[in-house]
This record gives C-alpha cells, structure tokens and sequence, in this order.
C-alpha cells in the first residue's frame, strides 16, 4: 500500500542506533534517500542546510526529546511529513504528538508492515491537506481566470452566455449531494464552468449557424471536448478538471464522444457534468423554440437515466430540484439545436 516516492529525503532521529539504521533501511528499500541521527540537539543544524520529505523522531530521547524537537521543526517547515515512534501508547503523548502537527504515530515493537503502513498514511494525509490547501488558494484565482476565458468564447458564441455559470452552480449542488469532500467539489465545479471552453477553437461558421448543423459540421463541434481538454491539460494541477472537460459528451451506456467512455470509466465529475449541461440545454430558449418545460426536461432525465446519464446522479439532481436546493432561472434567448434522441442529442452536442 506504501506511496512510492524515488528521490525524497527522510530523516530519521532515534538515540537507539539499531533502531534508527533499521528504520532507514526500510525506508531506503523504498526508494528515500535516508540521513540519520542518534543526537537530536544535532538535528536543528542538520535541518538548516537540509531539507525533507519525512521525518521519522522516536520520542523518548535524552536531552530534547522528540516533541519538543518536533515543534521546533515544524515551525522550520511545517510542510513535512513528521511520524513519531514510541516504546508506550501513552494517550496523552499521542494526543499531543498529533495537536504539534505529526501525521502519524508508530508504537515500539512493530512490524515492518506496520511500520511502512504508518508511514504510508502519513504521507497521504500530507498529500490531502496539500491538495485542499492548494485548492483554496488556487480556486478563487482560477475563477477569475475562468471568467476571462469564458467571456471571450461567449464574445464569438452566444449560445453560451451564462449557459456555463449555471451548469457550474447545478454541478456544485449535485456533488454536494454526493458529499463529495471540498476539494473534489471544487473540481468538479470548476471542470463543469470549462465543459465548453474547447469551443474557442470551433470555427465561427459553425458556432453561429442560425440553423440546425450538418452531419460533416456535427463532427467538427464534436471536436470541442479534445480542444478543451488541450487548454486546461496545459495548466499545471488541472489534470482532473481537464478530464471532466475531455468526457462531458460521453454516454453512461458507452455511446457519447471523444472516447466512448461507459459507466464508472467516465470521470464522476464528466457524469455530473453531462447531468447538469443536458439539463441546462434543454430547458433554454432558442431562436426557432421556447426550448423545453422544466417538467419536459426532468422527464428527459429520467427517461435518459441508465443510457445516457448515470442513474445516481439523475436522482441526486432530482432530489436536489425538488427540495428547492437547485433553483431553475430562465435563461436568456441563445440559439441552438435539439432533438429527442438520447444516445446522440444535439441539444447536448450543443450545450
């Protein structure tokens, strides 16, 4: 189960030599590039010079013992990962261990398993707190950056003003429902507000045609799902966003596009997606139609669930819909094309 991580530094600190020698060794079959230390007054000029991944402190150790080491090295770097090994399972020191930051804690005689088991998910709850750390610094610049985007796609395509906004809000309640943690909630979000953003690259000709698409014309805004999973690939940490964009068109039954994608191999945040975009695009107005009735278009969910949509995602917005926590807000007239087919809506190929 460990994390395989080649070329991170660890640190290991137990007066007890045997101990800290045999500690290294299982974390340099790992792939760590592993220091020791038996003198833990030596361990704040060793970490002056030196940074690192992990950090592995025994806690009873004579002159600064292992919790007052390990407060002063996380003020140091509060970034790393810290794992404290003890020989009692005194609750009160593990408490405290945790409240001074440790990700983990090992109790004296262990096993090898059990020793890279901690170690393990010590290094995963540091990746956690990293990647909701980074979200919530990242999310409200990436909005903005978003806003940016979208306005001026929606500048050459008028069928997608405020369209994203609202797939977005519908998106965000649905994997509310799903009590998504924040982090993904905000992925998914964000990948619902750049489901369309592919379409930048979609020639003018075919983005305001008044009328319904050719077949040739079809298969070139059928292109808008790669384009966009090419622009948001291209930001560094935006990897799961770009895959909500890449398969907001697949089917849940394996019949959508690019990649014709079916059931639990589509991202969640694409099934999410696909949910609230169809919604979304049904119940708009267009230039030849009123578009549909919200009613028509709840049908059209249910009737679609299991071939199109993913059936748990349908009853998570119908639930939502009706206990008034989605609001539908008419949107303004846009033009596009519809039809009644769910393996191959143009509705949705437009929304």
């Amino acid at each position: 189960m460990l994390i395989k991580r080649p070329a991170q530094k660890a640190l290991v600190v137990d007066d007890h030599i045997t101990v800290a020698h045999v500690v290294g060794s299982l974390l340099s079959l790992r792939g760590f590039k592993v220091q020791t230390a038996s003198d833990p007054t030596e361990v704040l000029d060793i970490v002056i010079s030196q940074s690192f991944d992990l950090v592995v402190l025994d806690v009873n150790m004579p002159g600064l013992n292992g919790l007052d080491l390990l407060h002063q090295l996380r003020q140091r770097d509060p970034s790393c990962t810290y794992v404290m090994i003890t020989a009692d399972g005194n609750l009160d020191t593990v408490i405290k261990a945790l409240r001074l930051g440790a990700q983990g804690f090992v109790i004296k005689p262990f096993t090898h398993a059990e020793f890279l088991d901690s170690i393990d998910l010590a290094l995963e709850k540091t990746d956690l707190m990293r990647q909701n750390i980074s979200m919530r610094m990242f999310a409200p610049l990436l909005e903005g950056a978003t806003a940016a985007l979208l306005t001026a796609l929606e500048a050459r395509d008028v069928e997608t003003q405020s369209h994203s906004q609202r797939v977005s809000n519908y998106a965000e309640q649905v994997a509310l429902g799903l009590e998504l943690d924040y982090s993904q909630v905000m992925v998914v979000k964000i990948g619902a507000l750049f489901h369309d953003i592919g379409k930048i690259g979609i020639p003018d000709r075919i983005l305001r045609k008044p009328s319904r698409l050719t077949p040739e014309e079809r298969l070139e805004i059928q292109k808008h799902p790669v384009i966009g999973d090419k622009i948001i690939r291209a930001i560094e940490g935006m990897d799961h966003v770009a895959d909500i964009v890449r398969a907001h068109h697949e089917n849940f039954n394996g019949t959508g596009y690019p990649d014709q994608l079916a059931r639990e191999k589509i991202p969640l945040g694409a099934r999410i997606t696909t949910v609230t975009d169809c919604f979304e695009a049904m119940v708009s107005p267009r230039v030849y139609s009123p578009g549909r009735s919200v009613d028509e278009a709840l049908h059209e969910l249910r009737r679609c669930s299991g071939t199109q949509f993913d059936p748990e995602i349908v009853e998570v917005f119908l639930h939502k819909f009706e206990t008034g926590q989605i609001i539908y807000t008419a949107p303004v007239l846009i033009t596009s094309k519809l039809n009644q087919d769910c393996t191959n809506p143009a509705w949705a190929e437009a929304s």
